[in-house]
C-alpha cells in the first residue's frame, strides 16, 4: 500500500473561508479540510472533514486533531493504492 504524509497548515481560527477552527492539507487529488468547534470545552470535541479530495464529508470520534490527521493519511493511502491497482489492471 502507498504511504502518504500530508503537509497540514497550522491550526487556523474561524474566518471568511471557514466558520470553524480548521486546518488544511492539499493533495494532488484535492484537499482535506479538517474542522472543529473551538468553543466546545469537552476534550472529545467533534472533529470532522468538511471537505475531502473525493467529496466525502465525515466525522469521527478521534480524541485529538493529530489522530484525525492520521486517519486522513490512512484513507488517502487506501484510496490511492486502490486507484493504482485499478490502473495497473487496465494497463495489462
Amino acid at each position: 500500500m502507498m504511504d502518504f504524509k500530508l503537509n497540514w497548515t497550522e491550526n487556523r481560527d474561524p474566518c471568511d473561508e471557514c466558520s470553524y477552527s480548521h486546518c488544511i492539507a492539499d493533495t494532488p487529488f484535492g484537499r482535506f479540510l479538517l474542522t472543529w468547534k473551538v468553543w466546545k470545552t469537552d476534550i472529545s470535541y467533534p472533529l470532522g472533514f468538511d471537505e475531502t479530495p473525493w467529496g466525502d464529508i465525515f466525522y469521527g470520534n478521534w480524541d485529538t486533531i493529530e489522530e484525525a490527521k492520521a486517519e486522513a493519511e490512512s484513507v488517502l493511502s487506501v484510496k490511492a493504492s486502490a486507484l493504482m491497482d485499478q490502473l495497473n489492471k487496465e494497463a495489462e
